[in-house]
């Protein structure tokens, strides 16, 4: 496995305040990340692999966007864009 990849996954598993709902998306989107952490899967597919629905899918990215645990990246597609980040720094923790 790429060495990008396993600190993704590493991150699921690592930050402390992931409910299992945004856990379980963002183990999809790192595991299905590019080599640069891009993920661009539709949130059907993305539904259909973490075992949920894709309401489900928008409430999790919503919020991994707001704990700074992905970005989205600007598209013309209709397909949604994000980069799954290895390195980070929370967007609502002091950094203590």
């Amino acid at each position: 496995m790429r060495e990008g990849a396993v600190r993704r996954l590493d991150l699921a598993f690592d930050y402390p305040d992931l409910s299992m709902r945004d856990r379980a998306i963002l183990l999809v989107m790192a595991r299905r990340a590019n080599v640069t952490g891009e993920f661009f899967q539709s949130q059907a597919r993305t539904a259909r692999e973490a075992g949920c629905n894709v309401r489900t899918v928008r409430r999790a990215t919503q919020s991994l966007l707001d704990n700074g645990l992905i970005s989205r990246i600007p598209s013309n597609r209709p397909t949604d864009r994000f980069r799954v980040l290895d390195d980070f720094i929370p967007a609502n923790k002091s950094g203590k």
